[in-house]
């Protein structure tokens, strides 16, 4: 979540306010860690794996050409 914070924030949870409030530190009792929404980055998974199919398509079609 710290990682995808940085790139894409909006599906990202933080507690940041809470632990500073109750004076928390990672590994403290009650701690609260960022979290990922896993249905908020679906959308960015799936233009992904659309871009990745696309660059397939294009790959299959040069290696196509370069075979004749």
């Amino acid at each position: 979540a710290q990682q995808l914070l940085e790139v894409y924030p909006q599906p990202v949870s933080t507690f940041e306010d809470k632990n500073k409030a109750n004076n928390l530190e990672p590994g403290d009792p009650g701690f609260k860690y960022h979290k990922v929404s896993e249905g908020a980055i679906t959308p960015l998974l799936v233009s992904a794996i659309q871009e990745q199919q696309k660059l397939i398509e294009e790959l299959r079609q040069e290696i196509d050409s370069l075979k004749k």
